[in-house]
C-alpha cells in the first residue's frame, strides 16, 4: 500500500497525539484504528463483549495479551479494506497499537513506510497514570495492573517482531519531549511525505477532517452506550475549515457534534476560521 504510512506501537507512547498533529499540520489523511473499534466489532458479527470484569479482571495478563493479538489479527482484513477505500486523495497515516510489525510488514511499500513507538515500562506507567485502569470494573486498581502487565508483554512483542524483520523502533522513555518525538516521526517519514500527495485545497482538507471527525463521533457514541455513561463524552474535534495546515480543535460533546452532522451543509469551525462558506 504505497499510499499509507504506518505508525504503530504501545499505548502511552504518544503516537496517537503525534499522528493527529502531523496529519493536521501537513494536510494528510488520518486513519486511527481505535476510532473504528466499534465499527469493526459490528462488521465482525458483533459478538457479546462480556462484562467489564470479564474483560479485564478474570483473564490473566498473558491471556489479555493473547486476546489483543488475536483480535488485531481478526481486524486486519477490515483495516486493509478501509485503507484500500482511501487510496484516492492525500497520503494516509495509519496509527494504532493493533498494527504489529508482522501483521503489516507485507503491506509496507518499503521498510521506511513503517515506524513503531514503544514505551519503556516505567514511562508507560507514568504516562498512563489513572488512565491505565479500564472503566466500569469492580476493582479499578487490579484492572489497571492487569492492563499495564498486558501492555508490557505487547511492547516486548513489538520490539522482537520489528527486530526480526528489520523495521524501525523508537524507544519512548521520556528523555524527549512530545514535540521532539513528533519531529523524529516526521523526519523518519520525510521522504514519503514530500512525495505526497497532500490535500490539494481547502475543500479537500475539509472533506478529510469531516471524515476523521465522523469516525470519532460514531466510535464515542458506541463507547458511551457500551460503558453506560450518563453524560455524552467530550472530544476535541478537528476544525473543519478550509485553511490548509490548520491544527485547531473544537471542544464539543458528541451530542453537540451530532447536531452539526445532522445538517450536511454545516461544519465545525473555530471562529477565526469562519468563511462565507460557513453558515
Amino acid at each position: 500500500m504505497d499510499h499509507v504510512l504506518w505508525l504503530g506501537g504501545g499505548c502511552g507512547s504518544g503516537k496517537s497525539s503525534i499522528a493527529r498533529e502531523l496529519t493536521h499540520r501537513l494536510d494528510l489523511r488520518l486513519y486511527a484504528v481505535d476510532a473504528h473499534g466499534y465499527d469493526h466489532h459490528r462488521r465482525l458479527g458483533g459478538q457479546d463483549l462480556g462484562g467489564h470484569d470479564e474483560r479485564w479482571l478474570l483473564p490473566t495478563p498473558e491471556q489479555l495479551a493473547d486476546r489483543f493479538v488475536r483480535e488485531s489479527e481478526e481486524r486486519l482484513t477490515l483495516i486493509f479494506d478501509d485503507l484500500t477505500a482511501m487510496r484516492e486523495g492525500p497520503l494516509v497515516l495509519a496509527e494504532g497499537a493493533q498494527l504489529f510489525p508482522e501483521l503489516v510488514a507485507a503491506h509496507l511499500a518499503s521498510p521506511g513506510h513503517g515506524l513503531w513507538l514503544v514505551p519503556t515500562d516505567e514511562f508507560q506507567r507514568r504516562a498512563l497514570g489513572q488512565r491505565a485502569a479500564p472503566q466500569a470494573t469492580s476493582d479499578a486498581e487490579r484492572a489497571g495492573r492487569n492492563r499495564l502487565a498486558r501492555d508490557s508483554m505487547l511492547n516486548a512483542l513489538i520490539r522482537r517482531q520489528a527486530s526480526d524483520i528489520g523495521l524501525t523502533v523508537i524507544e519512548v522513555d521520556g528523555s524527549r519531549t512530545l514535540l521532539e518525538m513528533m519531529e523524529a516521526v516526521q523526519s523518519h517519514f520525510a521522504e514519503h511525505i514530500a512525495a505526497g500527495p497532500r490535500a490539494r485545497d481547502g475543500a479537500e482538507r475539509r472533506r478529510i477532517r469531516r471524515e476523521e471527525n465522523e469516525s470519532v463521533h460514531s466510535n464515542l457514541a458506541s463507547y458511551q452506550a457500551d460503558v453506560g455513561m450518563a453524560q455524552a463524552p467530550i472530544f476535541d474535534f478537528a476544525c473543519e475549515c478550509v485553511t490548509l495546515g490548520c491544527r485547531e480543535r473544537v471542544r464539543l460533546s458528541i451530542d453537540e457534534y451530532g447536531t452539526t452532522l445532522a445538517q450536511p451543509d454545516r461544519f465545525v469551525v473555530v471562529p477565526d476560521h469562519l468563511t462565507e462558506m460557513d453558515p
